[in-house]
């Protein structure tokens, strides 16, 4: 059995718990994050802390607890991660963890810098540029979104209760999938799954209806042509849904399974259209 301990922190208060965190002497910095910042608390928030310290003495990662009868998510750093992160804030990427150290030194409120590196480090993420999507991870998210959406179709059309558990197991998958993507393809930042909510109702409030009704539907089948047209307004600002077109041929970019390549570079529709010349030839021309 996994260990888990009772949350000592359960009926004290936040700023008790960062009074204590401050006295230690291996906690360089503290920051508070999400709704406890932006004024947007409710009775269901939850606390996000980042807790930077001087060093890791154990493999510690995320630590999730209570605080004062609130789920509380304490995110652990050291010192050298954020020197590291602010010396080139341009280099990360769109969703990694480095690129979301940045967003939280931006918008997060310090409560300790002993040393003054996370002031450091606002300053110089409130300059650099937000990291977005780039083609090729635009290219990865189109792609997806029609693998997913045919695999879903094929699970569906089966009659046997495997495969119609299957897809729908498949849909609760594609369906955050294809949320995320939203966002993606038109190289917006994702910032979780309240703000992609607040966001949808502010500028597209007949995707957040659309997705309201496909939530709300029981229907399996129904539920797909749903997901398919949401799947469609998610694209739409690259293209097609691929997977709608009749026998389509489609290529996920990269250089092999388990070769250990680096990330693709260069213009991805360019690559794919190489990509898909290079089949048609190995295909109609094989080698006598």
């Amino acid at each position: 059995m996994f260990p888990t301990s009772s949350a000592v922190t359960q009926h004290v208060t936040l700023v008790e718990v960062i009074d204590r965190l401050r006295q230690r002497n291996e906690v360089a910095g503290i920051l508070l994050m999400g709704s406890v910042v932006t004024g947007q608390l409710t009775l269901k928030s939850d606390y996000d802390i980042l807790l930077v310290l001087d060093h890791l003495s154990t493999p510690t990662k995320l630590i999730t607890t209570w605080i004062e009868g609130r789920f509380a998510e304490i995110y652990c750093t050291t010192m050298a991660a954020i020197e590291r992160v602010i010396a080139e804030p341009e280099l990360w990427e769109a969703g990694s963890e480095e690129e979301a150290l940045i967003r939280w030194l931006r918008d997060g409120q310090v409560r300790h810098d002993r040393t003054g590196v996370l002031q450091r480090g606002q300053d110089i993420s409130r300059t650099a540029p937000a990291a977005v999507a780039d083609d090729a991870t635009i290219y990865r998210g189109w792609w997806g979104i029609g693998y997913n959406a045919t695999h879903l179709r094929r699970y569906a059309s089966s009659n046997d209760p495997v495969g119609q558990a299957a897809a729908n197991v498949k849909l609760l998958f594609c369906l955050f999938q294809v949320i995320a993507h939203y966002f993606t393809m038109r190289r917006l930042p994702w910032r979780g799954e309240k703000a992609a909510m607040r966001y949808l109702t502010e500028h597209d409030p007949g995707y957040f209806a659309l997705l309201q009704r496909c939530f709300a539907e029981l229907d399996l089948n129904r539920k797909i042509e749903l997901y398919e047209k949401l799947a469609a307004r998610t694209v739409a600002p690259v293209g097609n849904f691929w997977s709608r077109e009749q026998s389509a041929t489609a290529i996920e970019l990269g250089w092999g399974f388990g070769t250990g390549q680096p990330p693709l570079g260069g213009e991805v529709e360019e690559m794919a259209a190489a990509s898909l010349n290079w089949w048609r030839r190995l295909i109609e021309h094989p080698s006598v």
